[in-house]
């Protein structure tokens, strides 16, 4: 609805409420669907709304990277 070819085909606003119902499941939780909510809102004209939504989705996905290279520093030390 969103990333659909041809354009013509995209549908924001029948996204919106999809989007925000994923983010209502994964209590706003995975940066992935922040970031698809995001782009909805974007789509919908709704721009506070989108970078509101995408910062959150960034500061996810930061602390999401900063586990990741704690485990990663962790298998390294499991292995030596």
């Amino acid at each position: 609805m969103l990333i659909a070819e041809p354009p013509d085909l995209r549908d924001p606003e029948a996204a919106l409420p999809l989007a925000e119902r994923a983010v209502e499941l994964c209590e706003g939780k995975k940066s992935a669907i922040l970031d698809t909510l995001a782009l909805a809102y974007h789509q919908a004209g709704r721009n506070d709304e989108a970078v509101e939504t995408q910062t959150r989705s960034l500061a996810l996905l930061s602390r999401q990277a900063a586990a990741d290279l704690t485990y990663g520093a962790n298998l390294v030390r499991y292995l030596l």
